[in-house]
């Protein structure tokens, strides 16, 4: 039975673009500020479906509330409204320009609950997006890069290299093929098998892992095994493309 889940839009596209902007800014960040978003290694080491990437969602949208509701909440009180209408929570009667700076530790709590019911939407928007997700990856790569053989031997092959995954899931395979439309994404050969049987579908890192590349579901793109074998280690990712609908 598939899971139909609702999606969002009053503030997910907002949000998918404060997180578009942070990756697009974040050349610059220091070690320690990646280590905020991504401090469990084992998440990088191997397929959760609490992906890296809804780490950073969460990590974004919440840092902007936080300083919102303390620097200047009585501003945003339509806003912080609005969120809480979309996560289908009740509105208390105290959020008001008057009322709401008596309960800001009651409104931060709020609104973390309602960014969780709004983060699956967000990722919806930006894992379609294999431009944005390479951006993504290459700042995972830069925390990757980091990590020491001393200190995490059971997740690494060598310094900055993560061990290549014992196996897929048979859920990230179904996701990555649906999103990629059942095409290899480098020469755009049809892997559906609607036609022929289809034997080479291969899920192939985006990021590959001698480059520090990570396991994480957001790091993995459809090829047929003829681009696979001629990719080898190199970083080569198509921009996306899309059938109009008419």
């Amino acid at each position: 039975m598939l899971n139909f889940e609702k999606f969002r839009s009053r503030y997910a596209y907002s949000f998918a673009s404060g997180v578009y902007s942070f990756i697009e800014n974040a050349e610059g960040l220091e070690e320690d500020i990646l280590f905020d978003f991504f401090g469990n290694a084992d998440e990088a080491a191997k397929p959760h479906k609490f992906t890296l990437l809804h780490y950073l969602i969460d990590s974004v949208v919440s840092e902007d509330f936080d300083y919102s509701t303390g620097h200047f909440p009585d501003v945003e009180v339509d806003i912080y409204k609005g969120v809480l209408l979309e996560a289908e929570m009740e509105l208390p009667t105290w959020l008001n320009e008057g009322e709401v700076f008596e309960h800001i530790g009651e409104l931060d709590d709020l609104l973390r609950n309602a960014v969780e019911k709004i983060v699956p939407s967000v990722f919806f928007i930006l894992f379609s997006d294999r431009a944005f997700l390479k951006k993504f990856q290459f700042l995972v790569s830069k925390y990757v890069s980091t990590l020491t053989l001393e200190e995490h031997p059971a997740i690494l092959k060598k310094n900055g290299v993560i061990k290549r995954p014992t196996y897929i899931p048979t859920w990230l395979i179904e996701a990555v093929f649906h999103r990629d439309r059942g095409r290899c994404q480098l020469c755009w050969k049809d892997l559906t098998g609607l036609l022929i049987p289809i034997h080479d579908r291969q899920l192939d890192h985006i990021i590959p892992l001698s480059a520090s590349g990570s396991n994480d579901p957001t790091n993995f793109q459809l090829v047929c095994a003829d681009c696979n074998k001629k990719k080898g280690s190199k970083i080569i990712n198509t921009n996306p493309r899309y059938v109009a609908y008419w």
